[in-house]
């Protein structure tokens, strides 16, 4: 509450006025502006600036905060300028127990704003040390981010990234606050104008088809935060090679959506990202990318040992197995069955926490087969010479099989790999298998082929209803898309080998939208253009025929048909983006 009180009085024949105010302030916006007890010297908020100005003393920047309606705080000068006046910038924002917003700015000191009545600010930023972040690098809360001034595509950003060898990657961005704070700080610090391309980000479905997933980390988009700006913007793109993603913040994509891009198409600005989490292991990562290996996926971890080669914990094997957990949702690769001498109860135990995939030997000599090198090298892109040997990776087999029985139960004698056994400077290689194993299964009446399930109904219909048909019978299911030729002969060779198949067409996922052959695209994948089509040679020949069907005169080859007409149909449930493995081939 404010109250003014007016005094008139004279002086000399003139009228002197005379103002008095008083200023009460009410209990809940009795304001202290208080620095959190963890942080140093040196620090101040680096986004949302409200205002900028000079002040004579830290009690007018204060003064100035509480006046101001978004004002949570404020960044002051902590050395007077040449005209005895300090810096006051007032923000919009608190930061927490990360540290969030806060980072390394010589001859600063940050106040933030804190009742009477509650101190739960006062530990904020405990966790900040400037040593944290290299130079050059934001921190906030358990990363650091490098905000690219140069534009490239996306693999040569990606290889910018690494060669910091601080195990940076293309920023991964899994929460809204992540979101927000990236976009907070280009806005702060880009001009539009020289941004107008975006920024790369993680995001990427190189590996499978409509399956996003961060690179670096290998973890999936499908269940965690997204922010793609539509539906016409991502990710649903199946007819070229959209396979990258960019953040942008322009007029013509605000708001920091995320967008589909070519990898190697235009060149933009990027993000990369140091994940500082508390790694629970004596192995420091540098780099992880995702690969395959017979039915599996893999992450390829390049790691650097411990000085003295010894885990602290005293047992590598168990560090190994955490180190995969650690990385994600992943289990250490070893303990393999065909070296297993002793009881099955020791390789059920064993076979609980490890996998057997990779074809290793069971040794004490610290050298694997030559198969996980073969994998981590191929993940890289690198050889033999300069990556992955028989003498620089290793895999939970180097301990044995007894001493697999005795790192599960804890025992220090599971140490049979010190980093002394490796040639080098440190660095070495490993695999880590996704926890994925559970092999996708099909509904009843379906078959599973690839990442697919297949059901052929022998009903006749017309081509909408023959989509209403699949879209009824299980979730996610609808018409079948042909997207190459090994799929296009499995579906052809089925239909030949059943005798109760081939007395009719067979409709499949095809519209021609411009209905004269020049318009055909997957209409059950919101129009997108064909990637495949086995027409005959005939075919497609009459412009009012929309639709198309395996036809048995042409040996299954297809034809374009008229919507209307009532054939059997093939219905699909693609699994891709399903928490369980698809088999190989």
């Amino acid at each position: 509450m404010i109250n003014m009180l007016s005094v008139m009085g004279t002086h000399q024949g003139h009228c002197l006025w005379i103002f008095v105010v008083c200023v009460v302030l009410t209990a809940d916006a009795a304001w202290n502006f208080k620095r959190p007890g963890g942080c140093s010297e040196n620090v101040a908020f680096h986004t949302k600036v409200l205002k900028s100005f000079d002040v004579k003393a830290q009690s007018f920047c204060s003064l100035a905060c509480t006046q101001e309606a978004d004002c949570k705080g404020y960044n002051y000068e902590t050395e007077e300028s040449a005209n005895e006046t300090r810096r006051c910038e007032l923000v919009g924002l608190r930061s927490d127990v990360y540290g969030s917003y806060i980072s390394h700015r010589q001859g600063y000191a940050y106040f933030e704003e804190v009742e009477d009545s509650y101190h739960g600010h006062q530990d904020t930023c405990s966790q900040y040390h400037e040593a944290d972040c290299p130079e050059g690098w934001v921190h906030w809360r358990t990363s650091c981010y490098y905000f690219s001034t140069v534009e490239k595509n996306d693999n040569d950003a990606r290889t910018h990234c690494r060669n910091f060898n601080l195990g940076a990657y293309p920023v991964a961005i899994t929460t809204k606050d992540e979101n927000d704070f990236i976009v907070d700080y280009i806005s702060e610090h880009y001009d539009p104008s020289s941004i107008s391309h975006g920024f790369t980000i993680g995001a990427n479905d190189e590996y499978m088809e409509r399956v996003w997933v961060w690179y670096g980390q290998g973890s999936s988009l499908e269940s965690g935060y997204t922010n793609w700006e539509s539906a016409t913007a991502g990710p649903n793109h199946l007819d070229d090679n959209r396979n990258c993603a960019k953040l942008s913040t322009t007029d013509r994509w605000p708001g920091g959506y995320w967008h589909e891009f070519a990898c190697n198409g235009q060149n933009s600005r990027f993000i990369c990202e140091i994940d500082r989490r508390t790694n629970p292991t004596s192995f420091k990562v540098l780099d992880t990318m995702r690969t395959t290996y017979g039915n599996y996926d893999f992450l390829a971890v390049k790691v650097l040992l411990p000085e003295d080669g010894m885990c602290s914990s005293g047992d590598c094997c168990t560090e190994y197995k955490n180190l995969c957990s650690f990385l994600g949702p992943f289990s250490p690769t070893g303990c393999s069955r065909p070296h297993i001498t002793t009881s099955s109860t020791e390789y059920l135990r064993c076979e609980s926490d490890y996998n057997d995939d990779i074809n290793i030997r069971d040794t004490l000599s610290c050298n694997p087969s030559s198969n996980i090198a073969s994998l981590v090298n191929s993940a890289f892109g690198i050889n033999s010479a300069s990556g992955g040997t028989n003498g620089n990776t290793f895999g939970f087999h180097q301990c044995g099989v007894q001493k697999c029985v005795a790192s599960l139960s804890g025992s220090a004698a599971a140490l049979s790999y010190t980093a002394g056994a490796m040639s080098g400077d440190r660095v070495a290689y490993t695999a880590c298998r996704e926890n994925n194993a559970t092999l996708c299964q099909c509904p009843s009446g379906y078959f599973l082929w690839r990442c697919s399930c297949y059901r052929f109904d022998t009903s006749l219909k017309t081509f909408a209803a023959s989509r209403t048909a699949c879209q009824a019978d299980y979730p996610g299911s609808d018409i079948a898309v042909i997207e190459d030729s090994a799929e296009n002969e499995m579906l052809k060779q089925t239909v030949r080998d059943n005798p109760s198949y081939t007395d009719n067409f067979w409709y499949i996922d095809g519209y021609d939208h411009n209905a004269d052959n020049s318009g055909w695209q997957y209409i059950s994948k919101r129009y997108r253009n064909w990637q495949f089509s086995d027409f005959q040679s005939s075919q497609p020949n009459s412009g009012g025929a929309q639709c198309v069907a395996f036809w048995p005169a042409y040996n299954w080859q297809w034809a374009d048909e008229n919507c209307g007409s009532s054939y059997h149909f093939i219905c699909e449930i693609d699994m891709r983006n399903r928490p369980c493995r698809c088999p190989s081939g």
